[in-house]
This record gives C-alpha cells, structure tokens and sequence, in this order.
C-alpha cells in the first residue's frame, strides 16, 4: 500500500493535514509530541461522538420501534472511552465480569448492559443479577440451565435473548461469528423437534426468564452485503415463524460488523441500515433495534505514533526501518489478525524522495514486523524518506490495540491521551 499521499481526514474527521503538519483536534501532533515518549496513542473524542451519530443517524430513518447503540467494551475498555459513550445514552455489551465491573464504575446503568459471553460462570452470573443487569443472552441449552439455576438461586426473573447462528456462510472476514463452523449461537432450526425450539420454548415457560428478544452477530468488518442480506432475511423470518406460535418478541439485536476503511472500500452504517428496514419492514414498528458496535465505533478515533528507533539494510538492499516499540506491546493486529493499517509521516515536506520500508517492532522477535503472515512475503510500506527519531502514524488504531497489547519482553504499554 502507498500511502504517503493518503489524505490522513478520509481515515478521520478529527485528523488534518496542514503545511506538512498533522493535526488531531486542531492539535499541532509534532508540538505536542515534545516532550513525550513514544510509541503514544492519542484519541479524539470528537471523533468518538462523530462515529456514534454515523450509525445512529441511518438507523433512526428506518421506522423501528426504538434504536440504541451498544458499545462493544472489549474493543476498548478505556474508561474515558466508556464515559463518552454514556454521555451519548448509550447500551453496553460485555463479555466478562472485568468489563462488566468497568462499566457499573465508570457510571453505567445496570439496565443498558447485555452479557453476551459464550461462557458464563456461577458466580459471573451471580453478581450480573444481583446487580440488576440488564439482559443475558443465552448461548447453548447449558448456558440456558446454568442461568435459569443461578436466577432461581437469587430468586429473579431476568430478561433474556436467544443468541442465534442465522447459518449463513460469512467467508469476507476472518471474524465471523455465523456458518457452520462458528462456535457463535444456537444454530436456528423450525423443526419441531429441534433443540434450538426446545431452548425457546423453554424459555418461553421458565418461571425465571422473560424471553424478550433476539441476539445475533455476523461478526466483524462485513463487506460481504449480500451474504449480510441473507442472513437479516432468516432472522425476519424466524421472528415471523415465532409470532405465529404467540411468541412475539420485541427486542432485536444485530450485533456489529460494520466495517472500518483500512485502505480499501468498505459499505457504511447507511447500507446496513437500509438492509434492516428492507428484510424486517412488516414488523419494524414492532422491534426495539439494538446496533452492537466496537470497532468502528473506536477504530478512527485513535492513532498510535512511533518513533524511528533505527535504520538498516537486509542482505538484498531492502531499507528496514526499526520503531521505537513492538507490535506486540501496542498493536497486535499486525500479529496475531495479520492486519494492515494505513501508515503516514507524521511531517511531509515538498519534493522529499518516496522509499520503500519494511517496517519491523523493537524486539528480537521475528514475528514481531508488518508483514504479510499468511504468503511471508515481504511488506513493504512507501513513506517519505525517513531518518532517526523522525515519527510514522499508523491510522485506525483505535480499536481492540489496548484490548490485546501486552508487556512481552517486560516492555511497557505505551501511554494513551485523549483530546477534546
């Protein structure tokens, strides 16, 4: 990918180029840099609100019943972060004691969290109704036992949702969450005797459930429309086929999956949206829409900005530049989900020479450069030319890197700010 012509305001609405200069929030980066180490991740919370009204915004057009936005925690559980959201009224989905805790401390109603984990233990579950969460979406048929046993223990009915496998094949992503090899949701299943409509209808009748609704997501960065399309139709049906054994359900959560411009053309919150009012519009009205969203929610308000710790040559000539910290210390996703990021100067000059840098992190470890992992070839990244202590950005940074960096080699996490 060449990006040192990348226009830095189409990855972010906060970010400017300006006489060479980059600027978050009208913030001069190379001033505020000064006297600070890097790797730095920097944040926008403008840019936070901004991704926010991108969905909301579309999804309030198609005539549904209500519209909420459930923040994805695990995608980055800064609490400023999870503060900003709940200054916009926003949902909560957490998979984990940890995260849920996170969002009861920084503030968040109990009311506006759905626990989604596959895995729920005893004491996990416990604690979620003795404080008041909002809604649990069941998983399995033993994730069904373990909750009803725990509610019947405390002695309260909670609200519940199937979480459903719609068994549409979703190849675009190496995150989905649906198809026949997914470990995400009850597979769906009309025939009489099928598991999936034991679980519903025991829920139905569990003196320790109200069964309000559905859960279901695709999983992340969705290109794949059409396949999105089909899966929405099996959900509208199945919420159809319901209403006529008089389970009429009232909440609908379609989890995430709209995806972030990471370099290439990706469909927006407009046409998932329209996609929702096309396949569900005889019941619309009726549905209380939930949007779950992390990443693109996170992605385009952070940056993270290294410095050049090193320059050198491998054996064929190919300029190495050596940052000032590891991928495995500040953004994984180069790693562990091959991943690529739009990568500019943080200063550009007039008629600076373009050269080709393979880009390694500060470790010994070989894994540890921007590489693409699933051929070995090399990567190489055109920049303008670089020189020691000179600093890149990568772009999109924002989500799921404080979720996954790590303190290998003993390095420490970088340091993470936020702007107005």
């Amino acid at each position: 990918m060449s990006t040192a012509l990348l226009n830095p305001q189409d990855y972010s609405d906060s970010l400017k180029r300006k006489n060479g200069r980059l600027y978050l929030n009208e913030v001069d980066l190379d001033q505020f840099l000064e006297k600070k180490e890097t790797p730095i991740f920097l944040f926008s919370k403008k840019q936070l609100n901004v991704q926010y009204q991108k969905i909301l915004k579309p999804f309030l057009k198609i005539g549904a019943n209500s519209i909420n936005i459930a923040f994805s925690v695990k995608s980055n559980p800064e609490v400023q972060i999870i503060r900003q959201f709940l200054a916009n009224g926003s949902f909560f989905e957490v998979t984990s004691l940890g995260e849920m805790n996170r969002v009861l401390e920084t503030g968040g109603d109990p009311k506006k969290i759905i626990y989604t984990n596959i895995v729920k233990l005893d004491l996990t579950i416990e604690q979620a109704i003795r404080s008041n969460i909002g809604y649990y979406a069941i998983d399995s048929y033993h994730d069904m036992q373990r909750l009803e046993k725990i509610a019947k223990k405390v002695d309260r009915k909670i609200k519940v949702l199937i979480r459903v496998n719609p068994l549409v094949e979703l190849n675009s992503t190496l995150f989905s969450c649906t198809g026949s090899r997914s470990k995400i949701g009850i597979p769906i299943d009309l025939n009489e005797q099928s598991k999936f409509l034991e679980i519903i209808n025991y829920c139905k009748n569990s003196s320790f459930f109200s069964l309000v609704g559905i859960h279901v997501h695709l999983g992340s960065q969705i290109i794949n429309i059409e396949s999105y399309r089909r899966a929405m139709k099996v959900i509208s049906e199945l919420l159809i086929f319901l209403q006529k054994r008089d389970i009429k359900l009232s909440i609908l959560d379609i989890g995430g999956g709209i995806p972030v411009n990471y370099g290439n053309p990706t469909p927006g919150p407009e046409l998932f949206a329209l996609i929702i009012k096309e396949e569900f519009n005889t019941i619309l009205n009726q549905l209380n829409i939930i949007i779950e969203s992390g990443r693109f929610l996170t992605a385009s308000a952070g940056i993270l900005i290294f410095s050049i710790g090193n320059i050198k040559q491998d054996s064929i000539g190919n300029e190495i530049i050596c940052l000032d910290g590891s991928f495995f210390n500040t953004i994984p996703d180069v790693i562990v989900a091959n991943w690529s990021f739009p990568i500019i100067n943080l200063i550009t000059g007039d008629n600076v020479p373009l050269i080709k840098y393979r880009l390694v992190g500060a470790t010994n470890d070989t894994l540890d450069s921007y590489q693409d992992r699933k051929t070995l070839d090399l990567t190489f990244v055109t920049l303008q030319k670089l020189s020691i202590n000179d600093k890149i950005v990568f772009l999109q940074a924002g989500a799921y890197s404080l979720s996954f960096n790590s303190s290998y080699c003993l390095e420490k996490r970088p340091k993470v700010y936020f702007l107005e």
